[in-house]
């Protein structure tokens, strides 16, 4: 039966009711917890595995370290896997209930625990993340010492209690490390607490709000410690979290029987207040356990809720009925010090506030729980959580426990978090090949659903299941994507993939992040016949890792001796070496700059991937990778320290705006008198109401002068139509004089958009540099021997009875002219020896057989390798030389200017040139370089060795005309 507020609050506030179970102000509630964590713990290993035997938990060991909780085992033993031990003394308090059980709850232990209490077992647990709670009754010795041991296996390459690393959930550790991965690591890495509980007590809460009714459903968890049953009362309160009085209550007799009971009830709340990312409103519901009796002890649990609903509903994410796009950051959790904990917790919060600074709607935790208190702070701010456990990560290898570790890991996810109304999204699985552990969460389901049907769950997340590993080639996939809320079905009415393209993006990159999903689209927006929207779920391009300011960092919090620290050490001590013998001083003045410079202009890339992601009418969510430089590599907004980089949360901000102008200009780099197409769309989240809206399109040359001007109307159709509306294109001649030129476009009246400002570079032909000295032209390339004869440029074909002692410039490229180019390549190199240069303008001229290299005229000839260009990159750099004359120089070679002209290939383990022109640096991973562009001596002559995409962008890419030309005069004997 139902009382009044006012009844409550008398009840609460007098304990005099009878039937009331409040307690008096003098008496301690029922529950106390006594934390364990921080100082007092010691460690040690036992890699022979021998602790058990030797009964290690009887006593501390006396080559035992100090250590704390939580935290992890490699601060105390860097490099270890495999068994530790952790012990901890301390005063247990007497229990001030009656009959009540003393419990130990261990939050997170990675991976395997068991657990002793003054030499008692009490229990163990499998599973890196989630909280278990062991009963220490029969153990415990009230207001004495008690020893409590635990024994922590983190497994490795090497079987112990027949578990390795990788058939258990481990993320994405790994026992050989490199960047792109983590370092192994476990141990106590959450709250140790011991807990006086009463003898009946609320074990746990679930809370589940009704949008459409208002209506709360709530079941309780009640375990009655005794032997026999109890009778007792449940009593439920919901209130606005920020305070205020009671919106509802119900009060229920209870019969607890021994062990485990549910007890199931509602509260309602008329026009409930909902949660949204703008509004992100809590309620808290309040219960309270007793027996009935005036004088018993009180249990109190609480949990804070909220109303919303969050859905994929005809083509487009829906949070409480509107439809929104989802613009998601990734995290995987990853700290410098502790690896997966904050040394400074503040740092853990602070990628949820960045997040929401940034523009974005939502994170996701990949393939890893977020902490409690992070989702506390995701609720609080209206950050929408798409949630992984450990197992989602696709390396679980298979095992006779792989779908009892997947469903485990799985499920404790769904129970620690499930009240949080910041998670929307269960994700199962990512990039999970097809196979054994993809097929059985698919079929996990309805189980999955038993215990919770109120988020979405995504599949896998990039649909790895539909590719064949082995031929690369796309299969039938079996299972949808996603299940919204309170289905038990796949749905496949959405696509998910990770397509991280090529760095920088030339137009065909462009291209391609515009129209995935779909054919080419034309100004009307239409969802055709097997035509899916789609979920860009991983995508981003990432910057250098500042090694040297990162391993200050260290230094200065106290930790120079942790394995992250050491491997951004090695990695740094690779890139002095090259920056050293290549002689970067002159490019970057300092070695830090390098870094400086990659991170800064990341900003820029970001943007223009977020402009043709946001211009393509068929993505509907995209989540950005990443939060963070985790991984110990470079693909964050911010650094491993939480650190902004510059200029990248202005443009992340900017270019999530619910408005934004995406802009567009093909090609980037054209001669004067040439024509560009030039583009405007406006990605319009229903910021702007149907009607019609002015706006203006100009062209501005290097002296801000205007090219081109244009009024254009924004005509916003009715009903639901695209996020994206194409406003206008246009193919217009560019001339003027050589310099950088902007497309900018405005609103004019009703809004302001974000965004509207691309820039592109003219040239002018008459002012290429003339080439007049005679070219020998060596190897079979009519198209290049076609562009010499247009341009003008003097040359003969090479003809071998020319004397080998005549001072040449020597053009070398394409197939070699004779049938044995290893004698023709002997033959070119003494004549270069006699004083004849040669530009080796197409690096292909080297190959032999399967050797990249095996021609080239050099002692340490090395390899041709691609280096990393995608997510992760090399940063490209040119010095100021000849070579560049009339051509930005002197530092990173810009991604827009260059863009067609930087190549994936470079000489890596070279020789280095004797003048080191242009080159590639990866700061952002695993550190590896190479050589683009440079000059040898030998004997009396020179040649150039060149990777830059010369050759091919000729006639089409100004930069490239330049480049070549520039060779030639500074080759000219």
């Amino acid at each position: 039966m139902r009382t009044s507020v006012a009844l409550l609050v008398l009840v609460l506030l007098s304990g005099m009711i009878p039937g009331s179970f409040a307690a008096e102000p003098t008496k301690p509630t029922a529950t106390e917890i006594l934390s364990l964590d921080g100082d007092g713990w010691r460690l040690a290993t036992d890699p022979s595995n021998v602790g058990r035997t030797e009964k290690w938990f009887e006593g501390v060991r006396p080559e035992a370290k100090p250590t704390r909780v939580p935290w992890i085992i490699e601060d105390a033993f860097p490099g270890y896997d495999g068994v530790v031990w952790y012990w901890k003394k301390f005063r247990a308090p007497a229990n001030p209930n009656e009959n009540g059980p003393s419990l130990l709850k261990l939050w997170a232990v990675d991976f395997k625990a068991d657990v002793w209490l003054n030499g008692q077992y009490l229990g163990g647990h499998e599973g890196g993340e989630t909280p278990f709670t062991l009963d220490a009754t029969s153990a415990a010795r009230p207001g004495e010492e008690n020893l409590l041991a635990v024994r922590v296996l983190n497994p490795g390459e090497k079987p112990i209690d027949d578990i390795t690393l990788l058939m258990t959930p481990h993320h994405c550790k790994v026992t050989k490390f490199f960047a792109g991965r983590t370092f192994n690591h476990g141990g106590i890495v959450d709250s140790v607490e011991w807990i006086a509980a009463p003898s009946a007590r609320i074990v746990d809460l679930w809370v589940r709000p009704d949008v459409s009714t208002g209506v709360v459903s709530i079941e309780a968890i009640l375990e009655n410690h005794l032997d026999q049953s109890q009778r007792g009362v449940l009593e439920c309160v919901i209130s606005p979290s920020a305070g205020g009085h009671a919106v509802d209550q119900i009060r229920l007799p209870v019969e607890l029987k021994p062990g485990e009971n549910r007890v199931e009830t509602t509260l309602t709340i008329k026009n409930p207040r909902l949660w949204d990312t703008d509004d992100p409103f809590l309620y808290r519901v309040d219960t309270r356990l007793g027996s009935g009796k005036g004088e018993a002890a009180l249990d109190c649990f609480s949990v804070k809720t909220g109303f919303r609903e969050f859905v994929f509903k005809d083509g487009f994410f829906r949070l409480n009925g509107k439809r929104i796009f989802l613009k998601c950051s990734h995290s995987t959790n990853q700290f410098p010090i502790g690896l997966r904990l904050p040394h400074e917790k503040e740092l853990a919060r602070r990628d949820l506030i960045n997040c929401k600074t940034m523009g974005f709607n939502a994170i996701r935790f990949i393939a890893g729980m977020p902490y409690r208190y992070q989702l506390e702070l995701a609720d609080e701010l209206g950050l929408m959580v798409y949630e992984e456990a450990y197992s989602a990560w696709d390396t679980m290898a298979d095992s006779p426990q792989l779908e009892k570790w997947w469903n485990d890991s799985t499920r404790e996810m769904i129970l620690r978090d499930r009240n949080h109304p910041s998670v929307v999204i269960w994700g199962l699985l990512n990039e999970c090949p097809a196979g054994r552990l993809a097929n059985h969460a698919a079929q996990s389901i309805e189980w999955i659903r038993e215990i919770d049907d109120t988020r979405m769950l995504f599949y896998n997340s990039g649909r790895w299941d539909m590719w064949d590993m082995g031929s690369n080639k796309k299969v039938a996939r079996s299972f949808g994507t996603l299940c919204n809320p309170g289905e038990r079905t796949w749905d496949d009415s959405l696509d998910d993939h990770h397509p991280y393209l090529r760095v920088p993006h030339t137009a065909d990159v462009v291209d391609r992040y515009r129209t995935v999903g779909s054919e080419p689209w034309e100004f009307n927006f239409s969802w055709s016949d097997g035509q899916k929207p789609y979920f860009l779920s991983e995508c981003g391009i990432g910057s250098a890792v500042n090694w040297p300011r990162v391993l200050r960092l260290f230094d200065q919090n106290g930790y120079p001796h942790v394995d992250d620290r050491a491997f951004y050490q090695s990695q740094y001590d690779k890139f002095l070496a090259d920056y050293r013998a290549w002689n970067m001083e002159a490019v970057f003045g300092r070695p830090e700059q390098f870094f400086i410079d990659s991170i800064r202009r990341m900003a820029g890339q970001r943007t223009m991937e977020i402009d043709a992601i946001r211009s393509n009418p068929w993505i509907i969510g995209y989540s950005l990778t990443g939060t963070v430089d985790q991984v110990l590599a470079g693909e964050g907004l911010t650094t491993t320290f939480r650190e902004l980089k510059p200029g990248t949360v202005d443009a992340i901000a900017e270019s999530f705006a619910k408005l934004r102008w995406c802009t567009f200009v093909e090609p980037l780099n054209l001669y004067a008198g040439d024509e560009a197409t030039v583009e405007a769309v406006l990605a319009n989240e229903d910021v702007l109401k149907p009607g019609d809206y002015p706006a203006r399109v100009w062209i501005f040359g290097p002296e801000n002068q205007k090219v081109f001007e244009q009024p254009i109307t924004v005509t916003v159709p009715e009903g639901e139509p695209s996020f994206v509306l194409p406003v206008f294109k246009k193919c217009l001649p560019i001339d003027g004089p050589t310099g950088k030129y902007r497309l900018v476009v405005a609103l004019e009246e009703g809004a302001a958009a974000a965004g509207g400002e691309t820039e592109f570079y003219v040239f002018d032909r008459a002012e290429m540099p003339k080439v007049e000295t005679k070219v020998v032209l060596w190897g079979e390339d009519t198209k290049l021997e076609a562009w010499l004869a247009a341009e003008k440029i003097p040359f003969e074909k090479f003809d071998p009875s020319m004397p080998i002692d005549a001072k040449r410039l020597i053009l070398a490229t394409g197939k070699a002219p004779s049938s044995d180019p290893e004698a023709a390549m002997a033959d070119l190199v003494r004549r270069v020896e006699s004083g004849s240069n040669v530009v080796f303008l197409d690096s292909a001229v080297f190959r032999k057989g399967d050797d990249p290299t095996g021609l080239l005229p050099l002692e340490e000839r090395g390899t041709i390798k691609n280096l990393e260009q995608w997510l992760y990159h090399v940063d490209q750099w040119a010095a100021r030389h000849p070579v560049f004359d009339g051509l930005q120089a002197g530092g990173l070679m810009d991604y827009a200017y260059y863009r067609e002209i930087i190549s994936h290939p470079a000489f890596f383990d070279v020789q280095t040139p004797d003048e080191v022109i242009a080159a590639a640096n990866n700061g952002s991973r695993n550190y590896a370089s190479g050589i683009m562009t440079g000059v040898y001596r030998r004997g009396q002559g020179r040649f150039l060795i060149n990777t830059l995409l010369v050759r091919e962008n000729l006639g089409t890419t100004p930069q490239a005309e330049r480049l070549l030309r520039n060779m030639l005069n500074y080759l000219a004997p």
